[in-house]
């Protein structure tokens, strides 16, 4: 992935590879079905071991959340659409916020919100990535202004 800035976590492997990290900005990452770009709005701060990319002793991703795509599944004739979720800010419900989708990744599976019901194998389905195009924003924790 290259030289990467991270925000409030960074976890590794016995082995001294990497095994989770916060990305400062958002990125673009190439997964089995596509590039999805991966950031957390609001990354959990307590601790720094499952942050929003989550990577394989090896290097491979093993998951990523989300706010700025979608993914269309298809298998035969049906569909169904995973996206991120919104919610109303601590402020005010005037202010809409983004709840990151969590896609993580197997041998030869796919996996939406971390639900085994919502697990799909890469080689029977065919995946779109849609760039989503929501009105949210940051999250606000100063309700003043």
């Amino acid at each position: 992935m290259g030289e990467i800035t991270v925000r409030k976590g960074l976890a590794f492997y016995e082995s001294g590879a990497i095994r989770s990290f916060e990305p400062l900005k958002k990125i673009d990452i190439q997964t089995p079905i596509g590039i999805i770009t991966s950031y957390d709005n609001e990354p959990n701060g307590i601790h720094g071991d499952i942050n929003s990319v989550q990577l394989s002793e090896d290097g491979s991703i093993e998951a990523l959340s989300t706010v700025d795509h979608a993914v269309e599944v298809s298998s035969g004739k049906s569909g169904e659409l995973f996206h991120p979720g919104v919610k109303n800010n601590v402020c005010g419900d005037e202010r809409k916020v983004s709840v990151p989708m969590k896609v993580r990744f197997d041998k030869r599976r796919v996996m939406f919100h971390d639900n085994p019901k919502f697990s799909f194998e890469i080689e029977h389905c065919r995946f779109e990535v849609i760039k989503m195009d929501m009105t949210t924003k940051e999250p606000l924790y100063s309700c003043a202004g």
